[in-house]
């Protein structure tokens, strides 16, 4: 699967077979932002016919963010989603009979690791993180320990405290790396670690992704609702190639 971010900053970047694509979604999802009604037409193509979905959304949403999920590389090919992601979340409708349920629940950003002040609340230890783009690798800044001092060099970032709400089942990580291995003491040197608050102890742990692209991974958290959580990004690997991780987004999902 291939990922595509959309920003109100960054549509100037994105591919014109891409924007081609997402043109005829974006009419589907949005219409005219709200097109006051609901519908359905298909635009027949060579290779197949492509279904458009328009829905009304009862009044006009400032959007944070768009994902374009393509079935490959060439993102101009087979896409198959597009999701777009307003800034008011759901914490207004918490505790309400209102909150969607879980099932119905899109997933629900909890670190956006774009920009550098999105840092302003972790813990950054050692000379290796920062939040940057490597342009020779990606050109979207990502937290990672490779661009601001090179592959060899080692530290860890850990986020600030959380508490996952009841629905959450799952944490949706947009991630990338090197290669995941283990310290002569075996400990892993590339990795996530989902830690308790409370007593540092480790919870659950992912390793790197192994590509330098960005790639959706999933880490079980039903069994931590309620509790209080850091996310830890670890490189120990002082190596001189495949030694980095990254990570763009975590969101909850169902």
């Amino acid at each position: 699967m291939f990922v595509v971010t959309l920003k109100k900053a960054g549509l100037k970047k994105v591919g014109v077979g891409v924007i081609c694509c997402a043109l005829v979604v974006f009419s589907a999802v949005l219409g005219r932002y709200i097109s006051g009604r609901s519908g359905r037409a298909a635009a027949v193509t060579r290779s197949g016919v492509f279904a458009v979905v328009e829905l009304d959304l009862e009044r006009i949403r400032e959007l944070a963010w768009i994902d374009l999920e393509a079935l490959d590389d060439i993102s101009a090919l087979g896409l198959v989603a597009v999701t777009g992601y307003s800034a008011d979340r759901f914490g207004a409708l918490a505790g309400t009979p209102w909150f969607p349920p879980a099932r119905r629940l899109p997933p629900v950003p909890l670190f956006d690791l774009t920009a550098p002040d999105s840092l302003s609340r972790w813990q950054i230890e050692g000379d290796a993180f920062s939040v940057a783009p490597v342009p020779a690798l990606f050109n979207e800044a990502t937290l990672n320990s490779l661009a601001k001092n090179g592959e060899t060099a080692v530290g860890r970032a850990l986020s600030p405290a959380f508490r996952l709400p009841e629905w959450c089942a799952k944490l949706d990580f947009d991630t990338q790396g090197g290669t995941a291995m283990k310290d002569p003491d075996g400990n892993e040197t590339l990795c996530i670690r989902l830690l308790d608050a409370d007593t540092g102890r480790e919870l659950a742990v992912m390793l790197s992704a192994g590509v330098h692209s960005l790639t959706h991974r999933y880490m079980d958290v039903s069994a931590f609702s309620g509790r209080n959580l850091r996310l830890e990004l670890v490189d120990r690997n002082t190596r001189t190639s495949y030694a980095w991780i990254g990570l763009r987004r975590v969101c909850m999902m169902p």
